[in-house]
């Protein structure tokens, strides 16, 4: 085949890497459906994020829940303080009640008063020694009844008068311990009300703090919550010390020591499959780690392909510019080092045995990207326009 195309030997180290593909220069083939860039899929834009571990996701829910409470404690202080500031409010029917008792203690003494003056008109009319009452009228007839009469009142109506005179004197002085228990009331209920606040305050900062804790929480666990758009972050490859022992040694031909090179302005995979990290063997028994992609088609638009050849050159493969070369009929095995470039055009990303992929995504497209392949095999390579050509 290499006579046929007149390709000098140099270019035989490009199809080494690909032994089973076909170059067919000016050949066009169907394409098969391709992702959409302007629906790229469920990925937020932007950089990867990485995946929280099983303890980080214990701490932002401690946090969550923390917060959660906080808020609650916050909304019942609120709650106890409006309460204790309804509860505050003086009613004026309550502060005049105290007023009547100085008319109600002068009462009791008019009453007392008015039951004692009998007294004395009793003690009168039952004179064990006159009992006809002879001596009283004597009396009144010289005179000496009136002399009597002002002795006897006192002791009927002077005490009840003079205990009616003294609550009627202390009564308006009663009101004076009602205010201080008033003030001291108020002290209590203002020391309540200032202690209902300062828990209040002291509440909601609990509840403040508990929510920036909770937010650092999620932010170092790498959430990976979808946004207001339904779009969340791609997960970030993670090295994987048990995959990397775990790798066998694949059964393939010798591959090239060095890998090739390939650039593409976007690269199209088709049925893609990960199978994991597995070791390729090279011509001079070099064994290396890589990853092992399979698909069923490929789309490669500005295929630029770089081989390392002898004496420090470098042979190139190129496709015309704007073209779309393609991996047809056939299974296409890919043993890939290095896949640098934009996943889905908004994630960069670099894929390699040290950071895997972390989803299998079978329909997947990269923008301005860079692969590194140890080997690829099957299908069928059609390049438009193929320039090849050498470089010291």
């Amino acid at each position: 085949m290499l006579t046929r195309l007149h390709m000098p030997a140099g270019k035989a180290v490009a199809l080494a890497a690909m032994p089973t593909a076909v170059l067919m220069g000016m050949g066009l083939t169907p394409q098969l459906a391709q992702a959409d860039p302007k629906n790229p899929g469920p990925f937020k834009p932007g950089k990867c994020v990485s995946q929280p571990d099983e303890a980080d996701e214990k701490e932002a829910e401690k946090a969550e829940d923390e917060a959660a409470k906080a808020e609650k404690e916050a909304e019942e202080a609120k709650e106890e303080a409006a309460k204790d500031k309804a509860g505050d409010t003086p009613e004026p029917s309550g502060s005049a009640s105290p007023e009547p008792e100085p008319s109600g203690s002068a009462g009791s003494g008019e009453e007392e008063a008015g039951e004692a003056e009998p007294a004395p008109s009793e003690s009168g009319t039952k004179n064990p020694l006159d009992p006809l009452g002879v001596g009283d009228a004597l009396g009144n007839l010289f005179g000496g009844g009136e002399d009597e009469q002002p002795a006897d009142e006192p002791s009927g109506t002077g005490e009840p008068e003079a205990s009616a005179e003294a609550g009627a004197e202390e009564s308006p002085d009663a009101p004076a311990p009602e205010d201080g228990a008033g003030k001291a009331v108020e002290d209590t209920v203002g020391g309540l009300t200032d202690g209902a606040k300062s828990a209040l305050e002291k509440a909601e900062e609990k509840a403040e703090k508990a929510r920036e804790e909770a937010e650092k929480a999620a932010e170092g666990a790498g959430s990976a919550v979808p946004g207001a758009d339904g779009l969340q972050p791609f997960p970030c490859p993670e090295y994987d010390p048990q995959a990397l022992a775990d790798a066998e040694l694949e059964k393939t031909p010798l591959l090239p020591d060095d890998p090739w090179t390939l650039e593409s302005s976007k690269l199209s995979l088709h049925g893609l499959d990960y199978q994991g990290i597995v070791k390729v063997k090279t011509w001079s028994g070099e064994v290396k780690e890589v990853l092992k992609f399979t698909a069923k088609g490929v789309d490669i638009k500005d295929l630029h392909q770089l081989v390392v050849g002898p004496n420090g050159t470098t042979s190139h493969v190129k496709a015309a510019e704007g073209s779309n070369s393609t991996i047809r009929n056939g299974e296409v095995t890919m043993y890939t080092e290095e896949l640098k470039g934009n996943l889905l055009g908004i994630i960069p990303i670099t894929f390699s045995p040290k950071s895997p992929p972390p989803l299998n995504i079978p329909e997947v497209f990269f923008t301005q990207v860079t692969v590194k392949q140890a080997g690829q095999f099957g299908g069928e390579l059609t390049v438009p326009g193929m320039h090849l050509y050498n470089e010291a």
